[in-house]
């Protein structure tokens, strides 16, 4: 409905128009072909606020999670719902999901405020006389959302909130030269390392019990080792599968493909896969053509967020899809 009002209320071009429904086209085959409806949705959102500040969806996206989090934490509270402990007997660690249905719903909702917070962080400009005390209570907020990542135990949201961080710290860095050398060198080199991991990673050698396949493996929580015995199992296509469990496996649970590329990869298929790696690589291009340097605090945690996670294929949490603004000529959000 959103995109249908945003089509009719005018100042959509012949241009636009063709390629949103050459585009709609392609995911409506995805749909057929993998049952997944998530490429239609993130059309359908990215079309509709294609024009809109960038600013604003983060800002969305911080509000409502944030409102989210405190209503289950207060639900928690009077006992309306509860806590659940998890025990990953192959990772060996323990996740508390504070009221949500699982801990890394938990994790997930606090990657989001953390890292949209960071953002916003770097935007704001406090007035003077009201700048100690709104630091503060920023200080404060800041602590909650970390303290309670940490009682999650939710590995994937931790790193890569580290990660958010890091780039927080550096786009604070005064000699500008330095910082887009820091920026560029890293983010590439990231982002290629992330995509390499995760396609290399679908090879026998996650299974043996000794080399460095075998430790990175270790060091996931052996989804690499997962996605390749799904691999075997569902193979490749051009617009992908309809995903399902694997519980027949050598480790004697039900196999889901955390990683994200490998989840679309073998759920959506090839055309999806490249068709999201052209879009990053065209985002991250206007992140620094435009000089829009603090998107790289969510976009780039956001990468390595999905070499443990797969939820940011989700339309509820992936905003990064909607950095679609960017591509626009007269698009430069001032920073």
């Amino acid at each position: 409905m959103i995109a249908l009002v945003e089509i009719i209320k005018g100042g959509t071009t012949l241009e636009e128009l063709f390629v949103f429904f050459l585009l709609f086209s392609i995911s409506l085959i995805i749909y057929f072909s993998s049952k997944n409806m998530q490429p239609i949705y993130f059309l359908l959102i990215s079309f509709s606020f294609r024009k809109e500040s960038i600013s604003r969806i983060i800002q969305g996206f911080f509000i409502t999670y944030t409102l989210l989090l405190v209503s289950i934490l207060l639900l928690l509270k009077l006992g309306i719902v509860f806590s659940v402990t998890q025990y990953n007997d192959i990772s060996n660690t323990i996740k508390i999901s504070q009221g949500f249905v699982q801990p890394n719903s938990l994790g997930l909702v606090l990657f989001i405020i953390l890292v949209s917070y960071l953002y916003i962080k770097t935007q704001r400009n406090e007035e003077k006389e009201n700048k100690n005390i709104l630091t503060f209570v920023g200080f404060f907020f800041e602590f909650v959302i970390v303290y309670l990542l940490y009682k999650s135990g939710v590995r994937s949201a931790q790193f890569a909130v580290i990660i958010a961080y890091s780039y927080y710290f550096i786009i604070k860095i005064k000699n500008k030269e330095m910082k887009i050398k820091i920026l560029v060198s890293t983010t590439y080199l990231l982002f290629f390392s992330s995509i390499l991991l995760s396609l290399f990673s679908l090879n026998n050698k996650v299974l043996s019990q000794s080399g460095i396949w075998h430790s990175l493996d270790g060091f996931f929580s052996y989804r690499f080792s997962m996605g390749y015995l799904y691999y075997l199992k569902s193979g490749l296509s051009f617009f992908g599968k309809p995903f399902s469990y694997l519980d027949n496996n050598i480790y004697q649970i039900n196999i889901t493909v955390d990683n994200f590329y490998q989840h679309v990869l073998l759920n959506l298929g090839l055309v999806s896969f490249f068709a999201i790696l052209l879009y990053f690589m065209f985002t991250l291009n206007y992140i620094f053509k435009k000089n829009q340097l603090t998107l790289l605090i969510p976009f780039v945690s956001f990468i390595i967020y999905g070499l443990g996670e797969s939820s940011i294929m989700y339309f509820y949490a992936g905003f990064i899809f909607y950095f679609i603004p960017l591509f626009y000529k007269d698009y430069n959000e001032m920073i």
